[in-house]
């Protein structure tokens, strides 16, 4: 592939894409990325997957940063969820080593999940407002907390579905952020405001281990990578910013429309 100046400029613009969407939906940027590099650069698949953990290394890492800041992650919690969805993607990388298999029938499967969830995103109610006569703000709840001890024992429930999200991360390329934030959203009952974000901080974790496999298995392309990577940078900006401005309807919109375009690119890879 030749890196003209108008393919570098693509590669970046696409990366701030990338970058906002990952920070303000907690999916981490994977099921647009990889399309978008096998489509547009004619990438095959594992090379964009493998490129796809980089990018979301890079965007992830400096959002993680950004919504810490602004008091919306747990570490502890972050890392403890980590364990498991890096777990998921050690499984992953073992089986798929030893039996090699068509990825197809799995991505199908997969990309029905992310549409009953998506449907679930817009038509179930918000959790965190069961409670009719609360007055909590659109994006923050007086009554939560993100204390992990508040939370600890709800941990057992959501372990397989870590486990699930680090699979598909590492065999996908798309960060685990569709099982993370309906996780985080629906069992542990964060606000999606919330939700998103320590997505975002499991998703970076997680990221570090994947990109050190998919290197080490000759998966990645650095210049892509790098180049959208850094458009991801300021992207992982306007998304942070973006979301503590926008309402949780509309958040948990975007990020069901997110879903639906991802089950999308499952179904025709």
């Amino acid at each position: 592939m030749d890196y003209y100046w108008y393919t570098i400029l693509l590669l970046f613009l696409i990366g701030i894409l990338i970058g906002t969407i990952a920070i303000l939906s907690g999916i981490g940027g994977g099921v647009i990325s990889v399309p978008l590099m096998t489509i547009l650069f004619m990438l095959s698949e594992d090379i964009a997957v493998g490129s796809s953990t980089l990018i979301i290394l890079i965007s992830s890492g400096f959002g993680f940063i950004l919504l810490k800041r602004q008091k919306r992650i747990n570490i502890k919690l972050c890392l403890i969820c980590s364990i498991f969805t890096i777990i998921g993607s050690l499984i992953s990388t073992i089986l798929f080593i030893i039996f090699p298999i068509d990825n197809y029938l799995l991505r199908s499967i997969f990309a029905c999940v992310m549409i009953y969830v998506s449907i679930n995103l817009i038509f179930r109610k918000d959790p965190a407002n069961k409670n009719k006569n609360s007055n909590e703000s659109e994006n923050t709840s007086e009554s939560f907390s993100l204390e992990f001890k508040i939370h600890k024992n709800i941990l057992k429930k959501g372990i397989p579905l870590f486990l699930l999200a680090g699979f598909l991360a590492n065999l996908l390329g798309i960060g685990g952020g569709i099982v993370n934030t309906p996780t985080l959203h629906y069992i542990f009952q964060f606000p999606i405001y919330y939700a998103t974000a320590n997505s975002t901080g499991i998703i970076f974790f997680t990221s570090i281990y994947n990109v050190i496999v998919k290197i080490m298995l000759g998966k990645v392309d650095f210049i892509i990578g790098i180049l959208m990577g850094a458009g991801g940078l300021i992207g992982a900006y306007f998304g942070a910013k973006i979301s503590q401005k926008i309402s949780r309807k509309k958040l948990t919109i975007i990020l069901a429309i997110i879903l639906l375009i991802g089950s999308i690119r499952m179904f025709f890879p």
